[in-house]
């Protein structure tokens, strides 16, 4: 009996949250939040998920697909003092 095994190759790609530009100091609490997010990543990925964002959801981390994501449209507005 002669078996057959097909290896599929692939890349996982994972930019750390905390090498994201941001205005404020880091602190405790954003390096756990990173770590979740980035927990709550590779294990989709170990589970054989594809094409999803992980993030929280009523305190749950869930993956979130992206077509989902892409659905709707946010504007930002470049005149706000929050996007200085």
């Amino acid at each position: 009996m002669c078996q057959l095994v097909i290896f599929e190759l692939f890349t996982v790609k994972h930019i750390h949250p905390t090498y994201m530009i941001r205005a404020v100091t880091t602190n405790a609490t954003d390096n756990l939040y990173c770590t979740l997010l980035t927990h709550s990543g590779i294990h989709g990925v170990m589970d054989g998920y594809t094409g999803f964002v992980a993030g929280p959801i009523n305190g749950n981390y869930v993956y979130i697909p992206m077509e989902e994501i892409a659905v709707t449209n946010n504007q930002v507005d470049t005149k706000d003092h929050k996007w200085a």
